[in-house]
């Protein structure tokens, strides 16, 4: 437990890898397909908030933007890595200078990546909102220096193989690739994904019941209700990206134990949808939990209406664009302006 694998044992994984690899599978092209309308949705996503000055000053679509980032980093991996296949006929981990152990470590630091993105999201909530979390004790500004640190570590080892060209020093031991299959990795994958997936999932568990009371204490305050309202839509995101990566996570600890059923390369193809799916799930999500967000998708992307037709939901957002414009609220405070020019027409 903990030691580096041997030579004979990282070939054996790197076999078992290759036999049950998913690029001959019809699970490249579904990955595929998700990479793709991953990028498409988030780069949208970042170029609408980027266009509209009115989101860029609203806190919650810079952390809405912060999301769709690590979602638009990951899926443009998963899109490179399926398309490779797609189109050699040969898994990545044969690309020169690429080894099948960095194909599994950029899973690694992809959920580490997002699970960083989803700590400065609290964070950011905690530092903002001032909302009680359950390590309150460690102050808002040091928590992401922690988990950076952390991501810097668990990716270092993976970044220097990949430079050096892939199993010189894997065979050395120093700088052994991560492999979720080896017993030693469960303390790196618990610690440095398995904790922070733990620490978001308690910590806005925590939020849902301090919004809760707050909403007892203040029922009147309008301000405070657009603020709870704001909040349980980050936390809605969040409970998006703890259920679609919590069987991926289940998977590769179970993996690390060499659980008897874990190493079929079914279940891994379905767990690696789930968390794929996140991040395709996660800005259709934000259309429909931030109507101005939606308003400015439509105005900025016109392309896009009819696809928002074939999902039911243009006739819901684009009328939305017309009460809400400068007219409409002039005509409705100027609504008793005839009256009062009413007298003098009448002498």
């Amino acid at each position: 437990m903990g030691s580096f694998p041997s030579r004979e044992e990282l070939d054996e994984v790197t076999e078992w890898a290759t036999k049950n690899d998913m690029h001959t599978s019809p699970g490249a092209f579904v990955f595929f397909i998700l990479g793709f309308t991953g990028v498409f949705l988030n780069v949208s996503e970042l170029y609408v908030i980027w266009k509209s000055q009115v989101l860029k000053k609203a806190a919650s679509m810079r952390l809405v933007a912060g999301l769709s980032l690590s979602d638009m980093a990951f899926s443009f991996f998963i899109f490179f890595n399926y398309f490779y296949q797609l189109v050699s006929g040969s898994p990545i981990g044969n690309m020169p200078g690429f080894s099948t152990y960095c194909q599994v470590s950029g899973y690694y630091i992809a959920a580490c990546l997002m699970t960083s993105v989803n700590i400065f999201v609290l964070c950011a909530y905690e530092r903002y909102k001032k909302i009680i979390t359950p390590f309150d004790t460690l102050r808002a500004k040091n928590i992401p220096k922690l988990y950076a640190i952390c991501w810097v570590i668990g990716s270092s080892t993976p970044a220097i193989n990949f430079a050096v060209g892939g199993y010189t020093l894997q065979s050395s031991g120093l700088f052994c690739n991560i492999d979720f299959r080896q017993p030693g990795s469960v303390v790196i994958g618990l610690a440095f994904i398995g904790g922070p997936m733990l620490y978001v999932a308690w910590a806005y568990y925590k939020i849902v019941t301090t919004i809760k009371s707050m909403g007892k204490d203040v029922a009147g305050d309008k301000g405070c209700a657009k603020e709870n309202a704001i909040a349980m839509k980050m936390l809605s995101l969040c409970i998006c990206f703890l259920v679609c990566w919590t069987p991926a996570i289940f998977m590769l600890v179970f993996q690390c134990f060499r659980i008897p059923g874990f190493d079929d390369p079914a279940m891994d193809i379905t767990a690696g949808v789930f968390a794929t799916f996140n991040s395709v799930a996660s800005p259709v999500l934000d259309l429909y939990l931030f109507s101005n967000l939606k308003d400015e998708y439509v105005k900025q992307i016109p392309v896009m209406k009819p696809v928002f037709a074939m999902f039911g939901c243009c006739a819901k957002c684009v009328p939305k664009i017309e009460p809400h414009s400068p007219k409409t609220t002039t005509k409705t405070l100027t609504s008793n302006e005839p009256d009062k020019v009413a007298t003098p027409a009448g002498k």
